[in-house]
This record gives structure tokens, C-alpha cells and sequence, in this order.
């Protein structure tokens, strides 16, 4: 059995708050990364954010909950393959957060 590993092409962090829906394009990925992704990693180091990749924009109660570290429980992250990964938004929570997105090809 052959087994491959993911390379990542690139790595980007933005601050995502309470008031605006930012789009993985608000992430400052160019047109090469985003077509030669495979799948997308996503996490939260600050507070917790809500995404969609529906081309629906998320709000406090519409969406996929992706949690920060916090004293009674452990982070969540986000995997997401395949096109719909250039639908993907967020919006903040509670507070504004530092998402973190790595797209591997």
C-alpha cells in the first residue's frame, strides 16, 4: 500500500470578529494556492468562530462551531476538501479570533 503525505502549499492567519464575514480570499491565499489545494486545515487560537462553505454566509447560529482552547475543553478543527473550499467564511463568536488556514495540495 502506497502511502502519501499532503505537502502544504501555503499557511495564512487573519482576524476574524463578531460583525464582519470573512471570506477565505480575506486570507490573502492567491488563485495558484487556492486551485492547487486538495483540502483545507483550519483552526482558531483565539476564541471561537462559526463557517460555512455553502456560499452562505455564517452567523451566530448558522454554520460548523470551531472552538479555541479553553480550561474545559480542547480545540476543534475544520478539514474540508474538494471545491467547496473556496466557499469557505467565517465570522467571530465571541470576540474577534486569529484563524489559521494551511491548504494542502
Amino acid at each position: 500500500m502506497t502511502t502519501y503525505r499532503a505537502l502544504p502549499s501555503a499557511t495564512k492567519t487573519a482576524s476574524v470578529t463578531t460583525s464582519v464575514v470573512v471570506t477565505i480570499s480575506d486570507f490573502g491565499f492567491d488563485a495558484n494556492d487556492l486551485v492547487a489545494a486538495r483540502r483545507a486545515v483550519v483552526s482558531t487560537a483565539t476564541n471561537n468562530v462559526m463557517a460555512t462553505w455553502s456560499s452562505t454566509d455564517p452567523t451566530s447560529v448558522l454554520g460548523h462551531c470551531i472552538t479555541a482552547v479553553a480550561a474545559n475543553r480542547p480545540a476543534t478543527s475544520l478539514v474540508i476538501s474538494g471545491p467547496s473550499l473556496v466557499d469557505l467564511r467565517f465570522i467571530g463568536l465571541d470576540e474577534t479570533a486569529v484563524v489559521t488556514i494551511t491548504l494542502e495540495r
